[in-house]
């Protein structure tokens, strides 16, 4: 029973926490073999016999193929695994790993391990890499064929949460308790993507291009931020999803009315964040209207832009404090003095129409 870490178990958290971050931004060539004994493993710890593997060139295209062969019953495809070689085995790991660090201690420990391998890779490859890439599958081929990546086992994107039970196996040394584990370790450090199903399991290479910024989220600005040997691509700036336009076209090319049609606030804040917001409101053709400080003191200015119709309307320029960067947002047309946008702002009157 484990009642608390040494320092030198506490030394190797670091350790656990580079390895699997390196694993799930890994762009290295599939090691296929690996991966097909790791899938093997899977199976045979799930209580499934071996099934045909069927190798894709990307998430989205293992979800086009599952999706044209489940049209065809006749081949034996069997339903979906997932549970059984994923989030159940997941649950009867935790459970075992539980039980081993007691109750009393249990938390402290856990939570010390987690914090530093599951949390922080997590927010990496998890949060940022792995829902960009599923969010643009669905978008990419809709909730028909997009429905296949719930039933997907995420392989190097699962480095969060492997890497902290990898932590408990090797220095822990609990491995009883933690090889179940074992074929999705071997899958993860070796290939991508998998949906897995009775008798058939379609695998997905790694990305060949996984780029993020030093907080973790995919950025890349010239180029997609994730990219597979297939041509599927991502395209991210600061961790927002963006369209290819918009990702490698060249600042000083860059349309500055895409900010007045873009719907989603945080794109728009990114088309802003990479023309410059002085560059753009230049670009806009900006009329000062006042100029003064914020409520936390920092300078401010209530502008009107040209939209594209021959009309100007108001719109404040703030410092944006989660980015550290100016940005603008459009106001009520009667907001005419910056007194009156920050009543507004203040829940003082009725809230302004954004009109960005």
């Amino acid at each position: 029973m484990i009642a608390s870490l040494t320092q030198e178990q506490k030394d190797m958290l670091s350790v656990y926490r580079d390895k699997w971050l390196a694993i799930g931004l890994c762009t290295k060539p599939t090691d296929r073999k690996t991966a097909e004994e790791g899938v093997e493993l899977a199976y045979k710890q799930s209580i499934k016999t071996k099934p045909k593997i069927v190798w894709c060139g990307s998430p989205l295209s293992s979800g086009l193929t599952r999706s044209v062969i489940l049209n065809f019953k006749k081949l034996g495809v069997g339903a979906s695994v997932r549970d059984s070689v994923g989030d159940s085995v997941r649950a009867s790991v935790r459970d075992s790993v539980w039980d081993s660090v007691g109750a009393s201690v249990g938390a402290s420990v856990s939570d010390s391990v987690r914090d530093s391998v599951e949390d922080s890779v997590g927010a990496s490859v998890g949060a940022s890499v792995s829902d960009s890439v599923r969010d643009s599958v669905w978008d990419s081929v809709g909730a028909s064929v997009g429905a296949s990546v719930w039933d997907s086992v995420y392989g190097q994107h699962e480095a969060g949460w492997l890497g902290f039970y990898d932590y408990f196996n090797n220095v822990l040394k609990l491995e009883s308790q933690t090889n179940p584990l074992s074929g999705l370790w071997m899958i993860a450090q070796s290939a991508g993507w998998f949906i897995p199903h009775e008798n058939i399991c379609w695998i997905s290479e790694r990305h060949d291009i996984c780029k993020v910024n030093k907080e973790g989220k995919i950025h890349c600005d010239g180029g997609p931020a994730i990219h597979y040997p297939d041509g599927f691509s991502v395209w991210g700036l600061n961790g927002v999803r963006v369209s290819k336009e918009i990702a490698e076209t060249p600042s000083e090319q860059l349309n500055a009315k895409l900010v007045l049609t873009e719907k989603n606030a945080e794109v728009r804040r990114e088309i802003v964040r990479k023309i410059g917001v002085d560059l753009l409101c230049q670009r806009l053709g900006s009329k000062t209207i006042e100029s003064g400080l914020d409520q936390v003191g920092q300078p401010c200015q209530l502008i009107n832009l040209d939209l594209g119709d021959g009309q100007f309307r108001p719109f404040v320029k703030l410092l944006n404090p989660s980015i550290g960067t100016y940005h603008i947002e459009g106001v009520s047309p009667e907001c005419d003095t910056l007194e009156k946008v920050f009543n507004f702002r203040n829940g003082t009157k009725e809230k302004p129409v954004i009109v960005t």
